[in-house]
Formats: structure tokens, C-alpha cells, sequence
């Protein structure tokens, strides 16, 4: 103890202090430190290492009992300092065990991390060799097959991203290659994991059944001793069956009641899964509430819950990934989802090998977008949405190479009579900017692949103060005639600003005998709005806000949209139909002056 302290200690705060010191070494059995600095209590934090739980110093003349509030944190802003006075024992002995109760927790947590960190090692170490076994019956199945047929090479393009990327790094490129390389030797390669050990598993065992073209081996068997479920099974069937090029929803019916199972299954498995845990099943609930319809928004859940926005997305995210993740564990041991997934497989079967892509491809049935990509996660691996989105990608390129090569020009309006055929062609300033503009041209190239292009002409059509107004691109028809594209979003189409630009668009193309083409990037023009229908009562209600406020600002949609179906589609055409003032920034809607 230093000397100053023993200079300023009453008889009773020295028995009081005897007291503490004594309650440190039988009640928390913590060590005592008498420093030339001052008098505490501290843990064996380590040889040569003081950390102080709390201590006796001097001040102002005054002797102090300062201890720390929570064990993990640095002194600073975490001293509870109280005087060190017979009449404030009670609270003395509050503040010791409050921060002996913070060591301790402290202490539980990092024995309990190392008992964890232990345990994990030796699960993974099992996981892992049972994923070299699953390898190693793999390359035994290609040695016998290289034996009858001969070696085969490897297609980068069918394995995944790092499979792909580690056989690169060991310049591997066929089976023969693979099988002498070894798995232990695999095993120890940087960057491969037992996931990528199934993978090539997975690999080998369909490239011998597409070559000998009998059914693949077992290859779903991750981190199990059980067969594959039927549900794997089938979509094994599917993800080896090739993709047709055209395919309809022939029975509509049968797919809508597929669809209705799907969700109810769907529906009952997340809850079994989320009653494992009180919490999450709050969640679960939360993420089911937003995939209900593709109209709900993270705005009405959030509502509903009293929470934001941005934390409703955090919710639904990782709610999601921790239900695939309790999915994939638990389809092996828990019975109940087994019968899940057996149900789904009695659902999905008369589907197979590729009826099926019209139940999730197309907007088939009531069922949300969203809750078929919940659903999808759900049950089926990465490679099959991605067989997917392939097959609705396919779908797509097929419908736009069918449509008419004129459908673009028909959308051109002429003002005038006249057209501009042998005048000079206006020079480039640049490149399109914004990426409406570029996605509209990538629809037009893949239309009329002919078709030819000005970027940013230096054609100026207006002008607003400083500024110039220039169409994004012009296009030229195979007559010769001149079409000028102004392309904005659905909204930006109503904006007052945007107006003037369009007036002054037809008012420039009237006199040069141009055409032109106001579209957004889903092919809605200025006219299209114009002439959509409103529905009634949205137009109403809108209508009475207007009437009595004179303002209908974005609190006031918000409100409307829980009883209308209001897009911003319906506010384009709304503003465009009464030629109201719309703005933006802030957001407004008033009548013109």
C-alpha cells in the first residue's frame, strides 16, 4: 500500500478494507496485489500480468473504491467510483460481485469456446473422412470405367467454380490424371474441402452414367450413412435429363394444385424446423409473413412488427439460410422432415424428368415468386436453380427471337409527314450512360440485329439554362428514316421536368422530320401511360387526397397502397392522365399552375 494511503485511512475505513481484502480471498478465492500504486484484487490473467477486477487509490484527499463494470472492457468509461466509507459497504460488496460475476461469465465463455473448438475438430475430421470414402468408391467406379472405355476429359464447364479452379492450379485435366493424383493427396491441397471432395465424387459418378447411359450411383450422400432420399433422386433425373428448347403449361390445373402442395409443404416444414428453437421461430414466421404475396414489402412487415426496414431484411436473409442449413442437417436424422421431403417427392414426381420447369419458371398458380425461391432453396442444391435459370433464360431468347422484327419501330411516332432520309448523320458524343438506356438497346440489338446505332448523338433538341437536351441514341430503319430513343424509368416518364423534355422532343422532330420513342426498360411509353386504365378506386382515393390537401405526398400513397393495388405504373399514368406536377425530390404530386 502505498504511503499516502496510510496517511489518510481512518481506523474504520482501514476495517472496512480488511473486510473487502478479506472477502476477495474466501468469497472469489482472487488474488491480492499490494503495488506501489495502489491496492486490488486481480485473476490469474498470466505470469508478470496485474489485471485489477478493482482497487483503493487516493484522490482530492480522498480514499476511493473504483471497480470495473465489465471485465472485457478497458478502463476507460468503465469505473464505478465509490467512496471509500464503512456507510457505503452494501454498495462496495454490489460492485465486487458484479464484476466477479463479469470475469466469470467471461472465463465460462472461453472454456466453453475451447471444448467447442475441440469437439468441431474432431466432427469435421469425420466429416472429412467420410467424404475422402465417398471420393475414393468414386474413383474406384472410374478406374473399372477407363478399364472398359478409356480415359475421359474433364469439362471445366460442369464443375463447379472451385473444383474448376483447383484442378487448374495441379494442371489436371482428365479422370486417369484425377485417380493418380489421390485423394489423400486432394485432401491436403489448399483450398479443397469436403465439399469440394463431393463434388468431384459427384462429377465422376455422372460423367460414367452419361457415358455407359445406365442410372448414376448413389450421390447425395453428404455427410451420412443413410441411402439417398427419393426426393435427391429425382432431382438427379432432372439435373441429367438435357433441357427442352420449347415447353408450355399444358394442364394448368395440375400445376396450379402442385403448387397449392408445394406451399402447404413448404409451410409445414419451416414451422417444424423453426419449433426446434423459440427464437427463430419468431423469424420463421417473420419470413413466411414475407414471402406471402410478391405485393408485400419489407415496409408492411416491418409495420406489422414494429421494427425497420432494414432489419426485416436482415431477419428474412438469415432466417433463410439457417433454415437450408437446419434442413440439410436434420433430412438425414429427423423423421419428420424426412416425411417432408417424401411428400414433396409424391408431388414433384409425375413432373419429372422436365415438366416440372413450368412450375417454377412460369407465374403459374397463386403461389408468390418469392415464396418459390424460398421453396427452392428449401429443398433442392444450387446446381438445380441453376438448371432453372437457365431453362427460363433459354425460354426468354426463344419468345424475343419470335416476335415481329418491326415490333420496336411500331412504337415510333412521326409528328410530321415528312422524313429526313438523305440529310447528314449526326456524330457521337459518347457512350449510352444510364443503364436504362443500355438495356433497351440490348433489346433492341437482340430484335433487329441490323439494326444500327448512334450513341449520344450530338443532335440537340432543347435546352434547360446550361444545360442541352440530347437524345440517348438514334436509330436508323432500313428506309433510311430517323428514329430519336429517350429512354427513363416508369416514374421519371410523369416528372414534370421530364414533360418539358418531351415536349420539346416532339416539337424538334416535327420540324426535322424525325420520328421518336419514349419507352422505359420494360417497353412502357409515354402514350402507353397515357392511355392505361386506372383503377377506380385508387383514382378516387388519390383524387379526395388531392381535393383536400391540395399535396399528395409519399405518406399518403404509403397509407393508400394498403387498401389499392398503387405501382408506380399506376402513379405514371395517373400524373400523365390529370397532367399533374410530380417531383421526386422531395416527393410531391400537386396540380399544375
Amino acid at each position: 500500500m502505498k504511503r499516502i494511503l496510510r496517511e489518510i485511512l481512518s481506523e474504520s475505513e482501514t476495517a472496512l478494507l480488511d473486510r473487502i481484502r478479506e472477502r476477495t480471498v474466501s468469497v472469489y478465492g482472487l488474488t491480492l496485489h499490494d503495488g506501489e500504486e495502489r491496492v486490488g484484487a486481480s485473476p490469474p490473467c498470466g505470469e508478470g500480468e496485474v489485471f485489477y477486477l478493482y482497487w483503493i487509490s487516493a484522490h482530492g484527499g480522498r480514499v476511493l473504491f473504483d471497480a470495473r463494470k465489465c471485465f472485457f472492457r478497458d478502463r476507460r468509461h468503465n469505473i464505478t467510483r465509490i467512496p471509500l466509507l464503512p456507510e457505503n459497504e452494501e454498495l462496495i460488496y454490489k460492485a465486487m460481485d458484479c464484476i466477479y460475476q463479469s470475469y466469470r461469465s467471461v472465463l465460462t465463455q472461453e472454456e466453453g469456446a475451447e471444448r467447442y473448438a475441440a469437439i468441431t475438430t474432431q466432427a469435421e475430421q469425420a466429416l472429412l473422412e467420410k467424404a475422402e470414402a465417398y471420393l475414393d468408391e468414386a474413383f474406384s467406379a472410374a478406374r473399372a470405367h477407363i478399364e472398359k472405355h478409356g480415359d475421359f476429359t474433364l469439362s471445366q464447364g460442369e464443375l463447379s467454380a472451385r473444383s474448376a479452379t483447383i484442378l487448374a492450379r495441379l494442371q489436371i485435366e482428365t479422370a486417369y490424371a484425377l485417380i493418380s493424383y489421390g485423394v489423400k493427396a486432394l485432401s491436403r491441397t489448399k483450398g479443397c474441402g469436403r465439399k469440394t471432395l463431393y463434388a468431384l465424387g459427384k462429377y465422376l459418378y455422372r460423367c460414367i452414367a452419361r457415358e455407359e447411359g445406365g442410372p448414376s450411383l448413389p450421390f447425395n450422400a453428404i455427410a451420412s450413412d443413410t441411402i439417398p432420399s427419393r426426393l435427391a433422386l429425382l432431382e438427379e433425373k432432372m439435373l441429367l435429363a438435357p433441357l427442352p428448347d420449347e415447353w408450355e403449361a399444358e394442364d394448368t390445373l395440375a400445376y396450379t394444385t402442385a403448387l397449392e402442395s408445394f406451399d402447404r409443404i413448404l409451410t409445414d416444414t419451416v414451422t417444424l424446423i423453426a419449433s426446434r428453437q423459440k427464437k427463430f421461430a419468431e423469424y420463421a414466421e417473420i419470413l413466411l409473413r414475407y414471402t406471402e404475396t410478391d405485393e408485400t414489402t419489407l415496409a408492411d412487415v416491418a409495420a406489422e412488427h414494429m421494427l425497420s426496414r432494414e432489419r426485416i431484411r436482415q431477419i428474412c436473409t438469415k432466417t433463410q439460410k439457417r433454415l437450408c442449413g437446419a434442413h440439410r442437417r436434420l433430412s438425414d436424422k429427423d423423421a419428420a422432415v424426412r416425411e417432408s421431403d417424401e411428400r414433396l417427392a409424391d408431388v414433384l414426381e409425375p413432373f419429372v424428368p422436365h415438366d416440372f420447369l413450368p412450375l417454377f419458371c412460369e407465374d403459374t398458380g397463386w403461389v408468390s415468386k418469392k415464396r418459390k425461391e424460398l421453396f427452392l432453396a428449401l429443398f433442392f442444391s444450387n446446381e438445380f436453380r441453376e438448371m432453372l435459370k437457365e431453362g427460363a433464360l433459354r425460354k426468354r431468347r426463344i419468345k424475343a427471337s419470335a416476335e415481329p422484327r418491326d415490333g420496336f419501330f411500331a412504337l415510333a411516332v412521326f409528328p410530321s409527314e415528312a422524313r429526313a432520309i438523305n440529310t447528314p448523320l449526326p456524330e457521337s458524343t459518347g457512350t449510352c450512360v444510364s443503364q436504362i438506356a443500355k438495356n433497351v438497346k440490348r433489346r433492341i440489338e437482340n430484335l433487329t440485329p441490323r439494326a444500327r446505332f448512334i450513341e449520344r448523338p450530338d443532335t440537340v433538341f432543347g435546352r434547360n439554362g446550361a444545360s442541352v437536351m440530347q437524345p440517348d441514341f438514334l436509330l436508323l430503319q432500313e428506309d433510311g428514316a430517323r428514329i430519336l430513343v429517350l429512354t427513363a424509368d416508369t416514374l421519371g416518364m410523369a416528372l414534370y421536368s421530364n414533360v418539358k423534355r418531351f415536349n420539346a422532343l416532339h416539337a424538334y422532330c416535327r420540324e426535322h422530320g424525325l420520328g421518336y420513342i419514349i419507352l422505359d426498360d420494360r417497353r412502357n411509353t409515354v402514350y402507353d401511360l397515357k392511355r392505361r386504365p386506372l383503377d377506380a378506386g385508387a383514382e378516387e382515393a388519390l383524387d379526395a387526397v388531392l381535393e383536400a390537401s391540395g399535396t399528395i405526398f409519399w405518406s399518403d400513397v404509403k397509407n393508400l397502397k394498403r387498401s389499392f393495388a398503387i405501382d408506380n405504373r399506376m402513379l405514371a399514368a395517373y400524373v400523365l392522365q390529370k397532367k399533374l406536377h410530380l417531383s421526386l425530390r422531395p416527393f410531391f404530386i400537386r396540380k399544375r399552375k
